[in-house]
């Protein structure tokens, strides 16, 4: 419809007194408003009756076969005002809420003692390496005597209490952390040259291991 006005252009029929043509452009328009408002009906009953209201024909059971099925035209309707079929909505105004200001608390951690330096820490050299061999040390529920493949032949022996959380099948060829810098200890009359990396709480105690098999000697940094 609105191509057909914008086309046709009535208002300049109408100032060249073209009367037939802006009426028989009225006509075609009034019909075709006329069909569609019957087949939208079902879904939109109240606007498209106020389109019929406006060109002077009912909506009713009848007007289907008699518009849509038999392709009768109105011979005679009359054109009314036509009000806003849709409203406008204005969007519901969201007032918002004033800013709160929130006060950030910073805690000061505690202090710790015994506090050392990065260069400190970073003098302990940890290694990857994978055990080669574990066996109980006799006369002791704690401890296990392991030898540990470091890497280009070196093979540490290492003393560790761990054996009530660790039986000596369970270690072999598994991988570790060692501390491999630290001064030999003697325990129970072996010597340890290292030091396993574990963390232990209340549920027990669990080597620190690398995620994936790393190649012994491995540097930890």
């Amino acid at each position: 419809c609105n191509k057909l006005i914008e086309v046709n252009a009535p208002w300049t029929l109408m100032k060249e007194n073209k009367t037939n043509q802006v009426n028989a452009l009225l006509g075609l328009i009034s019909n075709i408003l006329a069909r569609v408002s019957i087949l939208l009906h079902p879904v939109m009953p109240k606007t498209t009756q106020n389109i019929a209201n406006c060109l002077g024909f009912e909506i009713n059971c009848d007007s289907y076969d008699k518009f849509i099925i038999n392709k009768e035209l109105l011979s005679e309707f009359t054109i009314k005002k036509i009000p806003p079929l849709f409203p406008k909505i204005e969007a519901p105004k969201i007032e918002t809420a004033p800013a709160q200001k929130i006060e950030e608390k910073v805690e000061t951690p505690k202090e710790l003692d015994n506090l050392i330096t990065i260069d400190k820490f970073f003098e302990a050299v940890i290694k990857v390496g994978t055990v080669r061999e574990a066996n109980e040390v006799p006369k002791s529920s704690k401890l296990l005597l392991l030898k540990v493949d470091l890497g280009d032949g070196d093979i540490r022996q290492v003393v560790a209490g761990i054996r009530e959380f660790y039986t000596p099948e369970t270690l072999v060829n598994s991988q570790v952390c060692v501390v491999a810098n630290l001064k030999p200890a003697k325990l129970m009359g072996y010597d340890s040259f290292g030091m396993l990396l574990a963390a232990k709480d209340k549920s027990g105690l669990c080597l620190i291991r690398p995620e994936s098999k790393k190649t012994d000697g491995t540097v930890i940094k």
